[in-house]
């Protein structure tokens, strides 16, 4: 999945004249989905390498799914190892919590209701957060995968 492509359905979602509740709900979880693919993508280029050529597809896509969406955002809500990433970083990982937590509204909360300015926000913010993910260095970036995914052991 390309993060683009999920900025892009929402997008869609969100353009449609008087969308739909179902509509702003499945807009929120793939502006949401754009966020965590650009992690996924960027564990697995980071870990396994990012040109087809120096990678397994196997390894690549083994990298790619261990992503857990929980632990990804406790360790983005770390606020002290966090402080010692860039800005990028930081911006990344704090839309990531806040897109975490309206997808977990819009697909499980059958009590809210979503309006429109609501689903174009949280595209904004996903989009920002690929954007700033993609900004940071090729070394933050890998601090920040392994970060994401690996469990510390002392």
């Amino acid at each position: 999945m390309l993060p683009n492509d999920c900025l892009a359905t929402a997008g869609e979602m969100v353009s449609a004249p008087n969308p739909r509740q179902t509509n702003l709900r499945k807009a929120v979880s793939a502006a949401y989905y754009a966020a965590f693919y650009a992690l996924c993508r960027n564990t697995a280029d980071c870990f396994i390498g990012a040109s087809e050529s120096d990678r397994t597809e196997r390894a690549w896509r083994q990298a790619f799914r261990s992503l857990d969406h929980g632990f990804a955002k406790r360790q983005c809500r770390n606020r002290q190892a966090m402080a010692s990433f860039p800005p990028e970083i930081r911006r990344f990982a704090s839309y990531f919590v806040w897109l975490q937590e309206k997808r977990h509204a819009a697909d499980y909360d059958p009590g809210i209701t979503l309006n429109l300015d609501e689903a174009r926000n949280c595209l904004d913010r996903a989009a920002q957060a690929v954007a700033a993910l993609a900004e940071a260095s090729l070394e933050d970036r890998r601090d920040f995968a392994a970060w994401v995914t690996l469990r510390d052991r002392p």
